[in-house]
């Protein structure tokens, strides 16, 4: 089973992820990790442009289809910064050939999260385009679990009680709280 952990650059995925390892003891992949080591490199730079999105969703299923039986969380997105510079959303095919069975998707103050990717990155971003970014991705998220009639948990990532409880429950994991 594979939980999408969801979310704009620099909103805290891997942080999240991290902490819900430990806590659940389960294990979590970063899509681009995955991506860049399946082909030998990535197709993004650090301003997070990305050539080829379609190509590296195909590395991406080739990567986790060697995980077979292996239950995790995934740290993903549903839309992309373009070598346009514009919001290029993944299509939902692609998502689907993961075999996705929920999404939490995370969110955070466009400012903060600004400010991240400039300690982070040393790359200066536009408070509107993340927003515009958090809000198609959060759009995506929604109409991607509709479709596919999976549980969704949408919350910011200062909520980690709700966000551990929705993952534990997603993985019929019991917490330490019940």
């Amino acid at each position: 089973m594979i939980v999408m952990v969801a979310g704009v650059y620099g909103v805290g995925k891997s942080t999240i992820c991290s902490k819900l390892s430990d806590d659940l003891k389960l294990n979590f992949y970063s899509a681009s990790e995955l991506i860049k080591n399946e082909q030998g490199f990535s197709t993004w730079d650090k301003n997070k442009k990305t050539g080829e999105i379609k190509k590296n969703q195909d590395y991406l299923y080739n990567a986790i289809n060697k995980k077979e039986n292996e239950n995790f969380m995934l740290d993903g997105h549903f839309c992309l910064r373009n070598k346009n510079d514009k919001i290029e959303m993944i299509d939902f095919k692609s998502i689907q050939n993961l075999g996705i069975k929920a999404v939490l998707l995370l969110k955070e103050d466009p400012e903060i999260i600004c400010n991240r990717l400039m300690k982070r990155d040393d790359v200066l971003w536009s408070k509107d385009f993340i927003s515009e970014l958090q809000n198609t991705e959060e759009e995506q998220a929604i109409n991607y679990t509709k479709e596919n009639i999976i549980p969704f948990s949408s919350n910011f990532v200062n909520e980690y009680d709700a966000i551990k409880n929705f993952v534990a429950k997603s993985f019929y994991l019991r917490t330490s709280d019940e």
